[in-house]
């Protein structure tokens, strides 16, 4: 045992489409799937296939080795932040990565 924190793929993928700002039912609809396989897939009860793990990272804006617990998603704190700050940050976030170099 290497000590480190287990690897939870659900919490990977709600995180991924919560970052993404989609709800379940926005993210099944893209993904051309029922929005209760979206939820069985963050609760562990399925996995999704490897082509819908490629779309998801599309869909994400996130790597698949993020999906697959190689490469952790970073995490930036906003605690302390207003409400407007929190908005101006996402938005730089967003831009950012719609940006890449």
């Amino acid at each position: 045992m290497d000590g480190s924190v287990p690897y939870d793929f659900g919490r990977y993928l709600q995180q991924a489409r919560r970052n993404a700002r989609l709800s379940q039912q926005q993210a099944a609809r893209k993904l051309e799937l029922a929005s209760s396989s979206i939820s069985a897939y963050e609760c562990g009860i399925k996995s999704p296939k490897v082509s819908t793990l490629r779309r998801m990272a599309l869909i994400y804006r996130v790597s698949l080795d993020e999906l697959m617990g190689i490469k952790a998603p970073s995490s930036l704190s906003v605690e302390g932040l207003s409400k407007d700050q929190r908005k101006i940050l996402s938005h730089l976030i967003d831009y950012f990565k719609t940006h890449r170099q």
